[in-house]
Order: C-alpha cells, then sequence, then structure tokens
C-alpha cells in the first residue's frame, strides 16, 4: 500500500470512529422514564433514496432509538428536490414528537437560499433540533493522471481547457448540482461534460 492508501485508509477509519461515537454519545442517556412518550410508533423520515449516508445514519439511529425507547421506529425514505419535499412535510406534521426528520445540510443550509420565499416551509421556526448525529464529508476526486494537486489547479485546468473534462455522482443532481446545470453538458456514456461556461 502506497501512503496516499494509507492516508485513505486512515481517514475513513477516523471518521467511521467519529461517527461511532457521536451515536454512542446520543444514545448514553438514562432510559426513558414512565412517561406517556412515546406509547405508538415513531417515523423517521429519511429525505433522500435508500442506500446513501442519510439512510445508513437513518436506520442506525432508528434501531437505536427503538432499543432506548421501547417502541418501533420506522423508516420512511421521502427523496426528491434535495430533501425538501420530506422537510415540507415534517414541518405540517403534528408537533408531537413522533415525526421526525434527519435533516442536512441541502434541507436547511442550501435550500432557504436557492428556493427563497418558494421554500414550503421556514427552516428555523418550522422545527426544532434534536441533535448533530453526525458529519459526512463531501469529496472531489480526480484520477491520479490528472495534473492538478489542489482545488484551484483543478479549476484553473477545467477553465484552461472547456469541453475537456467529466464528471460523476453518485446520484441525480440536487438543486446545488441544478444551479450549475447550465454548466454541464450530458453524454451518451452517462458523464457530463464542464462547458464553457464555468469560465466566468
Amino acid at each position: 500500500m502506497d501512503r496516499t492508501e494509507v492516508r485513505n485508509k486512515r481517514r475513513w477509519l477516523l471518521l467511521v470512529a467519529a461517527a461511532s461515537a457521536v451515536i454512542n454519545a446520543i444514545f448514553a442517556l438514562p432510559p426513558a422514564s414512565a412517561q406517556d412518550f412515546p406509547n405508538r410508533t415513531i417515523k423517521l423520515v429519511v429525505p433522500h433514496a435508500p442506500g446513501g449516508n442519510s439512510d445508513a445514519l437513518g436506520r442506525i439511529l432508528a434501531q437505536r432509538l427503538s432499543e432506548r425507547l421501547g417502541q418501533p421506529v420506522v423508516v420512511e425514505n421521502r427523496p426528491g428536490a434535495g430533501g425538501t419535499i420530506a422537510s415540507a412535510a415534517i414541518a405540517r406534521a403534528a408537533p408531537d414528537g413522533y415525526t421526525i426528520l434527519v435533516a442536512d445540510n441541502g434541507t436547511h443550509a442550501i435550500a432557504k437560499p436557492l428556493f427563497g420565499s418558494k421554500l414550503p416551509y421556514d427552516v428555523i421556526k418550522d422545527f426544532t433540533p434534536i441533535t448533530l448525529a453526525a458529519m459526512f464529508p463531501v469529496v472531489l476526486l480526480v484520477n491520479p493522471s490528472v495534473p492538478a494537486q489542489t482545488l484551484g489547479e483543478f479549476v484553473a485546468l477545467v477553465k484552461s481547457r472547456p469541453g475537456k473534462f467529466t464528471f460523476s455522482s453518485s446520484g441525480i443532481p440536487t438543486p446545488i448540482v441544478e444551479k450549475f446545470w447550465p454548466c454541464f453538458e450530458e453524454h451518451s456514456n452517462g458523464c457530463y461534460v464542464v462547458k464553457e461556461c464555468l469560465k466566468r
């Protein structure tokens, strides 16, 4: 294994350890007292499709919450519009603690500037934060043969050669990508070419 592989493996292990520590800290609370809550199933809404980071976290949280609270916690995936469809549904739900959202920066930090007054919920007034459950890195990766070692070098390289670079994504573009979508052109192989407009 070369140094880069060792460093990447170490970072991955640290991320897993940090996520585990956060989740364990959340559930290191004393057992629920003999109150009325919860006395029925709790719905944990994940605003993205099954299989991603939010879904994996939601399923871990649901299992641990169920064990701790003694009630079923059911995960409901409700993807669409970068998570805003699920968030809007939760904003309209009864504020009784039986419907919980696995929110993320897309649903709350990014949605407001993107959608403005068209956003069907108030990111501050319509929700009560419970905890920060985890943090997931977002990374930009290039083939080792690309002559760029930093983001600045990569941006300069793309600007100097419009139409020559492609990218792939793990999912259907969200509002963040859509904001820059005019800068990309889809090819038949599923990749996207960075067009001239990124030179602006």
